[in-house]
């Protein structure tokens, strides 16, 4: 769908191609509440302008949840509808044994819904969740930008000689690609199509797999080589439409212009965090990182299921307190070791005039 005049399309222009935009998670059953709490959100700051869809195989869909998906204007799509599925069974999981293998749908769906007529997708990760509306709509191209997604700190490193294979076999040149975070990801679903992109993307990873195994997130090594070879056909997506807390250090990380936050550790908001896991994650210099949990818990309280599927609850105020003394009590902790460590003050002259 082209935007009139050509070019970007914008936010005022956004509602007029709403239909043709399909904003999607996909895994396995068990990402099902985070993603209904993740789309939902979606639908709190962006009413009506996405269609929302889960996917995951249907032999891990319940009652309660087609229920639910349909309170919130979800709408689900069976894995095995999907053409290229069996291909997605047949890529080798990372090593990290972290994510099941069905997460590769992922980038098999755009050109999915290519043929559902969606011009555009946006792929959320499950464990995302919305807290702004989209105020600018750059990664909406026409036919210009395959896809977009956030260029992440540092790069790939594919070992030569697997790169001289990865070249000869599939056309890709790689060696040192930024590095780049999925956790959202926008595409232009014709130009997906027309470039067979899950056909190239399995190939390469199948390659990466074989080649040099012992990489980290093979699946992002291949986004970010993909991204690479495709020059003015990938743009980097604007980092508030990822804000990932593992990168937040103070409370200034926080700006009130965020657009999704990516619970991007393995303290998920909604699984149990201990007052010994706020001492670690203060000890690894992202103190702030437990509060962010309150945003996610207050949101999701209110979703219809939260009770069912979610132990944990929204903190109290006293709760929120006792958080806080617990990150004071542990910096102040960790300074004192520090200073105890240093060697007294004529003995560091001393060692000084050595």
């Amino acid at each position: 769908m082209a935007a009139e005049g050509g070019g970007w399309i914008d936010g005022q222009a956004i509602r007029r191609f709403a239909h043709s935009v399909a904003v999607f998670i996909a895994g396995d059953a068990n990402i099902f509440f985070p993603a209904l709490v993740a789309l939902a959100s979606v639908e709190e700051h962006n009413p009506r302008r996405f269609r929302k869809f889960i996917c995951f195989d249907k032999s891990g869909l319940t009652a309660d949840m087609i229920r639910l998906m349909a309170r919130y204007d979800i709408e689900f799509v069976d894995a095995n509808a999907v053409p290229t599925y069996e291909s997605v069974k047949r890529l080798v999981p990372m090593k990290e044994g972290k994510w099941p293998p069905e997460i590769m749908l992922n980038w098999a769906l755009p050109e999915y819904f290519a043929t559902l007529g969606y011009d555009y997708s946006v792929k959320m990760d499950y464990d995302v969740l919305c807290i702004n509306p989209f105020t600018d709509f750059e990664m909406f191209t026409t036919g210009q930008i395959l896809f977009s997604a956030l260029y992440s700190k540092g790069s790939t490193f594919v070992p030569a000689a697997a790169s001289r294979t990865i070249e000869s076999r599939t056309g890709f040149r790689c060696t040192f690609e930024r590095a780049i975070n999925a956790g959202v990801a926008v595409f232009d679903n014709r130009l997906a199509a027309d470039y067979r992109f899950f056909e190239r993307y399995a190939a390469l990873y199948a390659l990466l797999v074989e080649q040099c195994p012992e990489l980290p997130t093979l699946e992002q090594v291949a986004l970010a080589i993909i991204a690479a070879n495709l020059g003015q056909g990938f743009l980097p997506l604007d980092s508030r439409y990822n804000h990932r807390i593992r990168q937040l250090r103070t409370v200034q990380d926080f700006t009130t212009d965020i657009i999704i936050i990516h619970y991007l550790t393995r303290h998920k908001p909604w699984r149990p965090m201990t007052i010994r896991d706020v001492r670690k994650l203060t000890g690894a210099d992202i103190p702030v990182l437990p509060f962010y949990r309150s945003i996610w818990l207050d949101f999701a309280s209110k979703i219809e299921g939260f009770h069912r599927y979610c132990n944990e609850r929204p903190y109290s105020s006293t709760e929120v307190l006792c958080l806080a003394l617990a990150v004071f009590k542990e910096q102040n902790r960790i300074k004192d070791a520090a200073r105890q460590a240093e060697p007294p003050t004529v003995l560091k002259r001393l060692i000084g005039g050595a």
